[in-house]
């Protein structure tokens, strides 16, 4: 990719769409490597060159900041995140309308951070909100409905809120990426290790351990695992450890161990954090 952008910056110009797309790709696979400082500066280039060349209320400029903001976000300034996430909120609803798919995407952005930053009424607000718009606008089974539908969900029951609605948006959410995506998928097995999780939380330790039955053999059928679904496995242990299931939570946490070992390393904090 790099390549790619260097011979259309030589081609086309350094303010060429192009141009400032590659770049802009580069921003985020510098940030997936943890390299910040590049990326942020990356992302800060385009931001001023579609500036200069769009003008600030422009959808793609706009764009931009939501992208500087992820990656804010992915570097753990969550209070950055969310001020550029707001400024690119407050800027769709000017521009696009409050209605408009990018003004819901953003307004999602925002509910979630302020969760993550723990202004939990404000983003319980916001989400319910989001959510009532995505359906409108997408349909029930959308993708997109299923995310924030599950994001709410985590939040109702980070709070203490109402377990019932919680429940629902958790077995909703499941369901469904089951069908969309079939049981292997991440997000289908995300799904269901939080439904199980709420299980134990509410007593109904039976359906927990059918899910984690399921979920278990899905996983342990599997000869190689992408990393990111170690996530997975390290929730599985847990609701396991719930279920004084010890030498199933044992198997999982050590395939964890050796799945973070052969791809980061095994002195890697995310490595070692599992013994």
């Amino acid at each position: 990719l790099q390549e790619s952008y260097e011979t259309s910056k030589l081609l086309y110009g350094s303010d060429h769409p192009l141009t400032l797309g590659s770049l802009s790709i580069l921003a985020i696979l510098h940030a997936q490597q943890g390299d910040f400082s590049n990326a942020i500066r990356m992302s800060e280039e385009v931001f001023e060159a579609k500036k200069r060349i769009l003008g600030e209320d422009d959808p793609d400029t706009i764009a931009s900041i939501s992208q500087s903001a992820t990656i804010f976000r992915m570097r753990g300034d969550l209070a950055k995140a969310l001020t550029l996430e707001e400024e690119c909120f407050k800027q769709r609803m000017k521009v696009l309308g409050e209605d408009h798919q990018q003004t819901i995407l953003s307004m999602f952005n925002v509910g979630r951070l302020y969760g993550d930053t723990g202004n939990f009424t404000a983003a319980l607000s916001l989400l319910q909100q989001c959510l009532k718009k995505t359906i409108h606008e997408y349909g029930e089974d959308h993708p997109q409905t299923l995310t924030v539908m599950f994001v709410l969900a985590d939040l109702i029951k980070k709070t203490g809120g109402d377990v019932t609605i919680a429940l629902q948006y958790y077995v909703t959410c499941y369901e469904k990426r089951r069908l969309l995506y079939g049981v292997k998928h991440q997000e289908t097995m995300i799904a269901a290790c939080s439904l199980s999780e709420l299980y134990l939380m509410i007593g109904q330790r039976d359906k927990a351990l059918t899910m984690n039955e399921e979920l278990y053999n899905t996983l342990m059928n599997e000869e190689d695992l992408h990393p990111t679904t170690v996530e997975v496995l390290m929730s599985l242990g847990l609701n396991y450890l719930g279920l004084q299931d010890y030498s199933k939570a044992l198997t999982l946490f050590e395939r964890c161990y050796e799945i973070r070992k052969s791809s980061i390393g095994k002195d890697e904090q995310k490595t070692m954090i599992v013994l």
